[in-house]
Parts: C-alpha cells; structure tokens; sequence
C-alpha cells in the first residue's frame, strides 16, 4: 500500500505543479492582451486592424486550451480527492477486520 501512496503524493504534487503553470499561463495571456491593447493605440491603419484580429483570435483560442487544461485539472484533482476518501474507508475496513 505505500508504494501507492508514494505514487499518489507524486500525483497530487504534479497537479499542484500544473495549477501553478496554468496561473502563469493566464498571467501571460494577460499581460499580451495588454500589451497588445497598448499597441492599438500607437498604431493605426489596415496593417493594424489585420494584425489585432489575428492576434484577438489567438488570443482567444489560447484561452479556449486553457479553459479545457484547468477543467482536466479539475478532475485529476477530484480524482486524487476520491482516492483519498476511499483510501481512509479502506484503512478503516482493514483496522475492523484486524480488531
């Protein structure tokens, strides 16, 4: 049963890991998305208007992968809470039949 719960604290520390880059993800689509409104303002024109749809769509389809991440997220971190629930009723069991 250790080997397991090894495993499981491994897992449990690579989702920590992986809500952490997805906050630096979101931080960085942030800061582009300002910097690219700052842009805007400096430059005007054809060029322009191309270049802030092209970038607002990407922008866009960044987010739409980063929704989807965090939800999988989300559920490994259910996942290793339910885990963790059974865990405890199995070791309850195991005591109970010890007794």
């Amino acid at each position: 049963m250790t080997d397991y719960k090894n495993e499981y604290v491994s897992f449990y520390k690579r989702i920590q890991e992986l809500k952490e880059l997805t906050g630096r993800v979101r931080e960085n689509i942030d800061s582009i998305t300002e910097e690219v409104t700052t842009l805007d303002i400096f430059w005007d024109g054809d060029a322009n208007a191309e270049f802030m749809t092209s970038v607002s769509e990407d922008i866009a389809f960044c987010n739409a992968i980063l929704l989807k991440i965090s939800l999988s997220i989300k559920m490994l971190d259910k996942a290793y809470s339910q885990y963790q629930e059974m865990e405890k009723v199995i070791e309850q069991i195991i005591g109970g039949i010890k007794s």
